[in-house]
């Protein structure tokens, strides 16, 4: 059976139908909740970077970078 990988969230085959992996893909692969800052909340999917909160924006900003990039 092919089995792959869905970004980290699992594995599918062929019985998977587009739909389930479709929703799995829509789900946060990485998120961190920062305490005292508005409970930012950022959520990177397959097709998007969102950020949840208002202050403290360039730090979430240079989280993202981090993340993405792997760079201090």
């Amino acid at each position: 059976s092919n089995v792959f990988n869905l970004k980290n969230k699992g594995t599918a085959d062929e019985n998977t139908s587009q739909e389930q992996i479709e929703a799995e893909l829509q789900k946060p692969i990485w998120q961190e909740t920062k305490a005292g800052k508005n409970n930012h909340i950022i959520f990177l999917t397959s097709n998007d970077i969102s950020i949840n909160g208002g202050l403290g924006l360039a730090d979430d900003l240079a989280t993202v970078k981090k993340a993405l990039l792997g760079e201090d």
